[in-house]
């Protein structure tokens, strides 16, 4: 694995890494929710709708959890002509949504590669841009443990 967010020592803030983990695992605590996303596009062409919905219940989410972009998040895909920050500073609301998320008590947020946005787990400068922005963990793989409260 490559580097990943680390908890800053006797403060509990998190450090963010800027390259891409191999597989991330995940805990969820009992009652803790979990948000998934995939496939939106942002740069690409499409209806607004379906991001604004999803935008509007990263808003109106509370108490723990974790928001998983689950590939696919950025179009990137043949060498597209918008780069990496002018795809996100279009994008404020959702983009501060996501932020606004991780910044919680008890939250997270993981992004998990797609084939339309591949090449950040070889660019470091992407990646660096991608995990300020959603304040997130990137990786190839995602390992979510869930506990339900009746057990392992």
């Amino acid at each position: 694995m490559r580097e990943r967010a680390m908890t800053k020592p006797g403060t509990g803030e998190r450090e963010m890494g800027t390259a891409v983990a191999d597989l991330l695992v995940i805990h969820v605590p009992a009652g803790g929710r979990v948000l998934v996303a995939s496939d939106l596009h942002l740069g690409g062409p499409g209806s607004r709708k379906p991001l604004e919905e999803l935008t509007a219940a990263i808003e109106r989410a509370s108490g723990q959890g974790l928001l998983i972009l689950n590939g696919d998040i950025l179009e990137l895909a043949a060498g597209g002509s918008q780069d990496i920050r002018t795809i996100l500073d279009g994008e404020g609301r959702f983009t501060a949504a996501v932020r606004s998320f991780a910044a919680g008590e008890g939250r997270r947020v993981a992004y998990v590669l797609g084939p339309h946005a591949s090449r950040l787990a070889w660019a470091r400068a992407g990646t660096a841009e991608v995990s300020e922005a959603f304040c997130c963990d990137l990786a190839l793989a995602l390992e979510v443990q869930i506990d339900t409260g009746a057990g392992t």
